[in-house]
């Protein structure tokens, strides 16, 4: 089962496009508002950019290995990887925080990271179920 680069590269940005895609589409239904489309690609394309370089190019990296990992621990690793991707900005921010402010957290103030955790999770599932298909595919033209 040997892959090249490009094909790993063209199954991760096909399963990365689908992801977003059918995030975007969930996020103009559900924000019903002017510009809701261009708010989407504003800020919804940067978050997908930095999780694919985040989970993305490490599964490309991971090469054949990629088959080795149950599909559990790659929708696991994929939706935590969605869910720091969403969570970076508190982090970042938080650092910057004025001497005295205090943040109290409560389980709804996660509901961003809890949806890329769903998004990112399938996507990362995606990507092996393309390179599963790529690899059938060669194998049965080689025979």
């Amino acid at each position: 089962m040997r892959t090249t680069f490009s094909t790993r590269l063209a199954c991760s940005l096909k399963a990365l496009g689908i992801g977003w895609l059918v995030s975007g589409v969930i996020f103009c239904l559900l924000v019903n508002g002017p510009s809701t489309i261009a708010a989407w690609c504003i800020w919804g394309t940067p978050f997908f950019a930095v999780g694919w370089v985040l989970v993305g190019l490490p599964l490309i990296a991971l090469g054949e290995r990629v088959f080795r990992v149950p599909y559990p621990l790659l929708l696991m690793a994929g939706g935590l990887g969605g869910a720091l991707v969403m969570l970076l900005p508190t982090i970042f921010f938080g650092f910057y925080n004025p001497p005295g402010v205090h943040w109290k957290y409560s389980l709804s103030d996660f509901k961003w990271e809890g949806i890329a955790f769903v998004i990112a999770a399938p996507t990362s599932a995606l990507y092996r179920l393309f390179l599963d298909q790529k690899c059938n595919a060669n194998e049965g033209s080689h025979q």
